[in-house]
């Protein structure tokens, strides 16, 4: 089963280092910033046609630092792909 990897964190605290660690791992999609935008249909499409095809994705993006931005991102995949395991990395800023 593919895997939805949340990646948060303010600028400069390594999201996209571990991003891009996760995708030369085990070969998965990264979506690095831009989904809460415009753009979501676009890209959150995208997303659950990997998801769908078992392609795990990597999705950072600040705006999921806020607990509503969660939330709503949340609801969406469970509705759309509710089996889909979902997996949080928060980064710190020191």
């Amino acid at each position: 089963m593919a895997k939805a990897i949340f990646i948060l964190g303010l600028c400069g605290s390594g999201k996209t280092n571990l991003a891009n660690e996760i995708k030369k791992q085990n070969q998965a999609v990264i979506y690095d910033e831009g989904l809460l935008s415009d753009k979501f249909e676009s890209i959150y499409k995208s997303i659950l046609e990997n998801l769908r095809h078992d392609v795990d994705c990597v999705i950072v993006e600040i705006n999921l630092c806020t607990k509503e931005a969660r939330e709503f991102l949340l609801l969406k995949l469970n509705q759309d792909l509710p089996n889909t395991e979902k997996i949080w990395k928060c980064f710190e800023n020191n």
